[in-house]
């Protein structure tokens, strides 16, 4: 049976479970000692109606819990997803996880709600995501805590004698990595990069030794270097929701005239720094400007990021226009930071906070 693989994380990936998966997740729900926080047990009936209700949940929802396997050796050890329950007479958006006995207390179960959490804020439109369990269930509430949820409340249940509901908000201090996303502004169509792009490309910047000495990044002049480096980096990395790179497209002839990236990304600071270049034939004219004004209102905008660098040599005063008419800030210099063919030069530093870029627009 097909099994669709909905995203990946450095040691897991998730995917769509089905009755093939029954073995697997018997271990785990039928472990009393795992699921002793629920209101019953699990016998074969209830594991194969868990599956087929996640299995409901993709065709009609477009989410549910998924399997979650290593990637090393494809094997399932849990579960973790997204799911609508009936929180104090609201149906609202929970993520749930369990973990197999074996496989517990070595970070899975956060590193796959912490993913479960940036998919559903990059492909739903919830304002927030919430977890809920039995009050007693310290293991679940610490997870969602560690994936950013703070307590929301506590209210008498049934089923749980006390149910405790944490959440986290799509604005909260949390970064949600979405990947390259196409950005299009009056000029310019930044999207990832193509193979139908190298020979615009060697064409237009990446093969001009000056271009690139500027950038500080070797020449590629060969339709076989730049697929190379497709292959190795670029095209390589766009399976990472966290890998930020464009190529720019001039809307008029369509051809790729540079690029622009955040080359860094800290997600835990919610930190980025841009790099970009432009081919020489198109520098001066405003190109520059547009594109990182475009990339930066996407990193505050739909990245929430709360600070973004710049950084270019003392002696690049065409960077350092650039920069400035984008609103960032001088910080300061790391001197002599670069040695370039026979002196070095200094390292200026920029950076404009989210505020200051949501105060710039009003």
């Amino acid at each position: 049976m097909e099994q669709r693989i909905i995203l990946e994380t450095d040691r897991l990936f998730l995917r769509e479970m089905n009755m093939d998966d029954f073995d697997a997740l018997y271990k785990v729900l039928a472990d009393k000692d795992i699921m002793q926080h629920y209101p019953y047990d699990f016998d074969e009936e209830r594991v194969r109606s868990w599956i087929d209700r996640n299995m409901n949940r993709y065709r009609e929802n477009g989410f549910g819990l998924w399997a979650v396997c290593l990637r090393d050796t494809e094997e399932m050890i849990g579960d973790c997803g997204l799911t609508l329950q009936n929180i104090e007479g609201q149906m609202l958006p929970e993520i749930g996880y369990h973990i197999r006995a074996d496989r517990q207390r070595k970070g899975y179960a956060k590193e796959a709600a912490a993913a479960v959490r940036d998919w559903a804020f990059a492909n739903t439109d919830y304002p927030a995501l919430y977890s809920y369990c039995k009050y007693t269930n310290v293991g679940s509430y610490k997870t969602a805590e560690a994936i950013g949820m703070h307590f929301e409340k506590e209210y008498p249940d049934p089923d749980n004698k006390i149910t405790r509901v944490s959440v986290i908000y799509r604005n909260d201090n949390m970064v949600t990595h979405i990947g390259t996303q196409t950005i299009e502004t009056e000029r310019l169509i930044l999207r990832r990069f193509e193979y139908s792009d190298i020979d615009s490309m060697i064409r237009n910047w990446i093969a001009d030794e000056k271009t690139q000495w500027d950038y500080g990044e070797p020449c590629y002049p060969t339709p076989e270097s730049v697929r190379e480096l497709f292959d190795t980096k670029y095209i390589a990395s766009y399976s990472k929701d966290d890998y930020y790179r464009w190529a720019v497209i001039e809307k008029g002839f369509g051809e790729c005239i540079g690029q622009i990236a955040f080359f860094t990304v800290d997600t835990a600071n919610r930190h980025a720094e841009i790099e970009y270049v432009i081919g020489p034939a198109f520098q001066g004219k405003g190109y520059a400007t547009e594109m990182t004004r475009a990339v930066i209102a996407f990193g505050f905008d739909r990245i929430n990021l709360h600070r973004i660098e710049i950084d270019c040599r003392t002696e690049n005063t065409a960077s350092q226009r650039v920069i400035e008419k984008c609103g960032l800030k001088y910080e300061g210099v790391f001197r002599d930071f670069f040695w370039r063919k026979d002196h070095y030069e200094g390292r200026q530093v920029f950076s404009i906070l989210k505020q200051e870029w949501i105060q710039s627009k009003c």
